[in-house]
């Protein structure tokens, strides 16, 4: 609504994205957001830097990503606060540039709508230059000008959202399945970017899979992994559902393959989060890890996805003598680097043992401590908190929170 009424109060939108926002941001400018650029500058001078609050905040950020004072964690909520502190600066900047400007930003995406393009090509200018004081910069790829009107959302949304699903029995629910796939695998095909098919999956949960059709349902979501294994976490979903509240039973070759496949495909490509949800499902279906999976994780740099791996291993749906490298992770000193979380966890779980005898938790007090009150940020048995289903009409669809 909000955009429909926007695009309503002119003839031109304007679109505008922070190029690799995350990554790139400084964790100096959020003193300069908080307080001014001359300000900092003063404290700076005058050897009184830790007298302002923001230099906390500062220092924090870098803490959480190695000392580094270029990029901040994506997805935490820290994140999305120091990210506010930052553009909300640069959004005064703006407004006092531009006082009647009209638009929204949702966190590093602006849209604005003006008269004249050469209006919005002013707003450009002054974003960019607003934003390269605190050492960021628009991406060219995602900023541009378009008269209006135009459609509020893609048209691939459209599509999938009104798709009705017939009350057919089972062969006409089997072909609508088949036709509302085909939808979706075309549109994702034309919009590779755009994540068609981490939205067609969810618009499934008002559709309750008959049984006779459970198996080419199965397929037809191996084939999304397969094709964008990003959209991983919504098959989990529907699996988990159909196997844990329908009592389906599962096509373990099927999966399998699928698993093992987005494993060893997008792990060496540092895609961790594709490979956690995998891995995840295999512990959920009882799938054993091969020896290539067990090698994979071995040689992975991402703590969660070597500590998913180990704990597979552990509960017998692997093997825990394949992990021969993860092992240098335990040693005291990476409790205060990047692994610290597999440190941590790989020694209080037994998983993990220092190549050098010393005992990680014996060397440093401070997690002792936390160990010895039994801290823990790891849990295999917990449950990702899945999405309510609605299923109209349905004797055994849902409306439970699971």
């Amino acid at each position: 609504m909000r955009r429909a009424e926007l695009r309503a109060s002119g003839r031109f939108l304007l679109h505008a994205d922070i190029n690799r926002f995350y990554p790139s941001t400084y964790t100096h400018s959020v003193p300069w957001a908080i307080h001014g650029k001359e300000v900092v500058k003063q404290a700076m001078a005058a050897n009184a830097l830790n007298t302002l609050w923001s230099d906390r905040l500062d220092f924090h950020a870098r803490n959480i990503n190695d000392q580094q004072t270029v990029g901040i964690p994506i997805g935490t909520d820290t994140s999305l606060l120091l990210a506010e502190c930052i553009l909300a600066a640069v959004d005064e900047e703006l407004m006092t540039a531009f006082p009647g400007l009209r638009g929204i930003r949702f966190i590093d995406d602006y849209e604005f709508v003006v008269n004249q393009r050469s209006e919005a090509e002013q707003v450009v200018s002054t974003l960019q230059s607003v934003l390269s004081r605190y050492e960021l910069a628009l991406n060219p790829w995602k900023t541009e000008i378009i008269e209006l009107p135009h459609p509020i959302e893609p048209l691939w949304t459209s599509r999938l959202r009104t798709f009705m699903f017939r009350e057919a029995g089972t062969r006409g629910q089997r072909t609508d399945l088949t036709a509302y796939f085909d939808n979706a695998f075309e549109l994702a095909r034309v919009a590779p970017t755009e994540g068609v098919l981490k939205y067609a999956i969810p618009r499934l949960n008002a559709v309750d899979v008959m049984g006779d059709n459970w198996q080419i349902f199965q397929y037809l979501l191996s084939q999304c992994v397969r094709g964008e294994p990003a959209c991983l976490s919504q098959v989990c979903d529907q699996i988990f559902y159909y196997t844990t509240i329908e009592g389906r039973t599962i096509d373990i070759s099927l999966w399998t393959a699928c698993l093992e496949h987005t494993i060893l495909e997008r792990l060496p490509l540092g895609q961790a989060s594709e490979a956690l949800w995998a891995l995840w499902m295999m512990k959920h279906l009882g799938i054993p890890m091969s020896c290539a999976v067990e090698a994979a994780v071995d040689a992975c740099e991402d703590s969660p996805v070597a500590l998913m791996g180990l704990s597979l291993a552990h509960a017998g749906l692997g093997n825990p003598a394949s992990f021969t490298r993860l092992h240098t992770f335990a040693e005291p000193s990476e409790l205060f680097g990047r692994h610290w979380l597999l440190c941590y966890e790989g020694n209080k779980q037994g998983w993990l043992t220092p190549p050098s005898g010393v005992s990680a938790f014996a060397a440093q007090p401070k997690f002792e401590f936390l160990r010895n009150q039994n801290v823990s940020f790891f849990n295999i048995n917990a449950q990702p908190r899945f999405t309510l289903r609605h299923i109209p009409g349905s004797g055994g669809g849902g409306g439970g929170d699971y």
